[in-house]
């Protein structure tokens, strides 16, 4: 989001007269130590706010340039005054249509602007405000239409030093905005609503950090204060920890270091970004690299630049993940400030120009950005390599199912996606390409002593004879199991398990596989493949073809590409996966 364009300060602080200009989502001001670069964020707060630093109030004599002050004194004539005046990007107002098309007419001269000075004499901060001529002659439902734009502007200035005023400060914000939360009343959206948000704040917090949190928001307004927790899992839980007593293993947030807490910032106001789309969101946050290492550095540039859809972001820094961006590089800009001359700070543009990081910080920026990527790359690698564990650990956890193929696997996986859509998938799907390997595998399951596994077999003529081979390999038949709800073999002493895949009840597939005369013996040659579990959905019935079997019977085969039709069952119904619902009943039960 860009709302301002330009910026143009008079007589404020260390700034004399000064313009910003070709602003852009996020604006990154660097500089060295007390060289004026956090004056842009205090100017916003001042226009914005009526503040300067951190919910302070605006005093003229502290805030008005000494520079200004001394050119004033040596004029007869001079009026101390403080002047910002803001530049907006009338295509980025929300709503307005007639005050967003009057301002884009005008915007041959100097557009949609806003001026505001504060005078030596003013009262309790009063300004007075400047309007371009247009606005200022226009009827009263622009002039209204102008007046609530101004007003849904919301400006969040963050300080360097994040004391516990600042996070109370960021949690007031999300109080204040009383659509995020539910009234006591609504108890029939309550559970939804509250896991919907709290997911969503979780998952922005533990990419930041790489840490899972617990988020309890409270079910209103006015328990808000007393009823928010947020609680951070502790990393080194022990496995043997029963999943019932993992809360008693949780780390209060407000325990963590300064530098996890600081992230807790851009994380709220993202959020609250993203959901309270009414206003229009600008932050100016100083240092938000405080207390943060390397990686944690660049992981919160690449979430501003995500933010940045959301909200305007200005921020002053000295972090080189911030000074040399990689990613994100056409919504960015770098200024670096300066004084250019003594009492005057001075906002330019990088635009590529790295020497001038090389003289203010004495940055050999070819050297740097060469380590910057080898060390970015590297603690990537390290990240890469702890989720690969971490998936290595979900396979070890969960039961697993051998299949025959690529196919069955990409089938089976999108037929629990659509059944169950709000439930993570309970086992591991594995492909072993054949039926003969899949028997292999269960012949020797018992290098998997402790895990719980399946075979999964076509009930066709190579699937059957291979399942029932396994009878001689210390398996026995589940007597209580059938061709309806899948037929199981079952290992002794072992959750290992071989199926077949469960046959309608009725039509013609059953036909292939069951003995229409005598329902206790199986078809000779049984052809029901698990492409077959779809012959009966409408949408891809051009997948199948009904041909004369011997004894005046008929029967239904598959044509075309398998692995083409399995990667275009992601998109079918849900009820066109009812036949896998006896399957999965199975594998529930039995893996319990």
């Amino acid at each position: 989001m860009k709302i301002i364009k330009n910026i143009e300060i008079k007589h404020f602080r260390s700034v004399f007269e000064q313009g910003i200009k070709e602003l852009n989502h996020f604006n990154i001001f660097g500089g060295q130590n007390d060289s004026g670069k956090s004056n842009v964020l205090r100017v916003l707060n001042l226009f914005f706010n009526n503040q300067t630093s951190f919910l302070e109030e605006f005093d003229f004599q502290s805030d008005f340039s000494l520079y200004s002050k001394i050119k004033a004194r040596e004029s007869k004539k001079g009026r101390q005054y403080i002047s910002i005046k803001i530049f907006f990007d009338a295509s980025e107002i929300k709503g307005k249509t007639g005050l967003r098309k009057l301002a884009e007419a005008n915007g041959s001269s100097d557009g949609l602007w806003v001026e505001r000075r504060w005078w030596a004499y003013s009262e309790d901060g009063s300004y007075e405000q400047i309007v371009p001529n247009f606005i200022a002659t226009a009827d009263q439902g622009i002039k209204r239409s102008f007046s609530v734009f101004l007003q849904s502007i919301k400006f969040v200035y963050i300080p360097a030093f994040k004391s516990e005023d600042v996070f109370s400060y960021i949690l007031r914000l999300s109080a204040q905005n009383k659509g995020l939360f539910l009234s006591t009343t609504a108890k029939n959206e309550l559970d939804s609503n509250i896991a919907k948000t709290t997911q969503e704040f979780s998952k922005d917090f533990s990419d930041v950090t790489g840490i899972q949190t617990s988020v309890t928001l409270p079910i209103s307004l006015e328990s808000f204060w007393s009823s928010l927790e947020v609680n951070s899992q502790f990393e080194g839980t022990p496995s043997v920890i029963k999943r019932g007593d993992a809360k008693d293993y949780q780390i209060k947030f407000t325990s963590r270091g300064e530098g996890i807490k600081s992230l807790f910032i851009p994380v709220v106001l993202g959020w609250l970004s993203r959901k309270v789309t009414a206003e229009h969101w600008i932050w100016g946050i100083d240092e938000p690299e405080n207390a943060l290492e390397a990686l944690r550095a660049d992981n919160l540039f690449s979430k501003f630049t995500e933010y940045a859809k959301h909200a305007q972001i200005f921020v002053s820094t000295h972090s080189p993940s911030f000074l040399f961006p990689q990613d994100g590089t056409d919504i960015c800009r770098v200024f670096i400030a300066k004084q250019d001359i003594p009492g005057n700070t001075a906002f330019e543009l990088l635009s590529g120009r790295t020497n001038e990081l090389v003289a203010l910080f004495g940055y050999d920026y070819g050297s740097f950005l060469r380590i910057q990527e080898d060390y970015s790359m590297s603690m990537k690698n390290q990240d890469n390599l702890k989720r690969e564990i971490k998936e290595l650990k979900k396979f070890i956890n969960k039961p697993a199912i051998f299949v025959e193929g690529p196919t069955d696997k990409i089938i089976l996986e999108n037929a629990w996606a659509t059944l169950y859509p709000k439930k993570e998938l309970p086992f591991t799907v594995v492909d072993k390409n054949n039926a003969k390997s899949v028997s292999y595998a269960l012949e020797n399951s018992n290098i998997f002593p402790n895990r719980v596994i399946f075979g999964l077999f076509d009930f066709d003529g190579e699937g059957y004879q291979t399942w029932n081979g396994l009878l001689s390999h210390g398996y026995v038949l589940d007597a209580t199991s059938t061709p309806e709800t899948c037929l199981v073999l079952k290992r002794k002493r072992k959750k290992h398990f071989a199926l077949l895949l469960p046959v309608p009840a009725t039509g013609v597939v059953r036909d292939q596989v069951i003995n229409p005369t005598d329902s206790t013996h199986y078809a000779d040659r049984s052809k029901f493949t698990i492409e077959l579990m779809f012959c009966s959905v409408a949408s891809i019935a051009n997948c199948f073809v009904q041909v004369a079997s011997p004894g005046n019977g008929q029967e239904i085969r598959f044509k075309g590409d398998k692995m083409i039709f399995a990667k275009n069952t992601k998109g079918l119904a849900q009820t066109d996966f009812d036949g896998f619902k006896p399957l999965f009943s199975a594998i529930e039960r039995l893996s319990k």
